[in-house]
């Protein structure tokens, strides 16, 4: 049996295991939560290495895509570099592929349509999905500035402000403690209602899970969230709020869908090769023969 091991500094409570088979081939997928403990993740990586057949990193990135494009966290890279035989993979070749593809199965399928407005929180760190909408021609606003940064209420639909902002901040911001831009440990299950006017004015809010989560408003009346990996109990906190619509770019396992880094190291672990040795077209095609399709909770 070939072993994917994600390990998070994210929340232990959103720990799962699942166990599949593949032409023929069973996979165990695990996901190891620290609870923000920097330290202890990097670890697992350590004690793991040469242990599993592919490492997910999960709670934080690797690397940042911005279209062309691509930077290292510092926090991360010093949580892996001592990882010298076992693949790592950051979920980075999921975001390029099949975050598309799942937008486009949403529309091709009756669920979303171009006169709906888009919000996605943080557009530069999932700017392939942000990409995906607006090539279907949608109206898509971003919040990076007031969700990422903690500055202002706003959100913006100008993609030449976010190139403006990009690219001088995004060497800068790669250097940054990963805590002080994204929600990490225990601060993943607390909500606090911020910005509820940008969530108001989109019909669908879509992007990274823990963004959209920790800024939740009372009520999400015939909204369409589309994300990358939920829990069963944060699926009723939304059913709760009236969420029309949930929608997973990744498909469901044992009841719950994983994270991108966990798809892309579960890609990593049947090719047996690096993230950086699989195109896009090749992950795409692996995709398509897995039947890899979103998954959906109507409410």
């Amino acid at each position: 049996m070939k072993h994917v091991m994600s390990i998070s500094l994210g929340s232990t409570k959103r720990n799962h295991r699942a166990e599949m088979n593949v032409f023929g081939e069973s996979f165990l997928l695990e996901r190891v939560g620290t609870d923000g403990d920097a330290k202890k993740m990097k670890s697992l990586f350590e004690e793991n290495d040469g242990k599993v057949d592919a490492f997910g990193l999960g709670g934080f990135d690797l690397y940042l895509c911005y279209k062309k494009k691509q930077y290292v966290f510092r926090d991360a890279y010093q949580t892996i570099n001592n990882v010298k035989i076992t693949p790592v993979a950051d979920g980075t070749g999921v975001k390029k592929t099949l975050e598309a593809v799942a937008v486009k199965y949403l529309q091709d399928h009756g669920y979303i349509n171009p006169s709906m407005k888009v919000l996605i929180p943080s557009a530069i760190s999932r700017y392939f999905l942000y990409n995906a909408f607006k090539t279907l021609g949608y109206s898509v606003k971003w919040g990076d500035l007031a969700f990422t940064l903690g500055i202002g209420k706003k959100a913006y639909s100008s993609e030449h402000l976010m190139d403006f902002l990009a690219y001088p901040l995004l060497p800068i911001i790669v250097k940054l403690p990963f805590s002080w831009l994204y929600p990490v440990g225990e601060s993943q299950d607390h909500i606090v209602s911020n910005f509820n006017e940008m969530y108001h004015e989109a019909d669908i809010i879509a992007g990274d899970f823990h963004y959209i989560f920790k800024h939740l408003p009372p009520d999400l009346t015939n909204k369409i969230i589309l994300t990358n990996t939920i829990t069963a109990d944060e699926i009723v906190i939304l059913k709760e709020r009236n969420v029309k619509i949930v929608a997973t770019t990744t498909p469901e396992f044992d009841g719950r869908s994983f994270a991108t880094n966990v798809i892309e190291a579960f890609a990593c672990a049947m090719l047996q090769k690096k993230p950086g040795e699989i195109s896009e077209d090749t992950f795409l095609e692996l995709f398509k023969k897995l039947d890899f399709k979103p998954r959906i909770i109507e409410n």
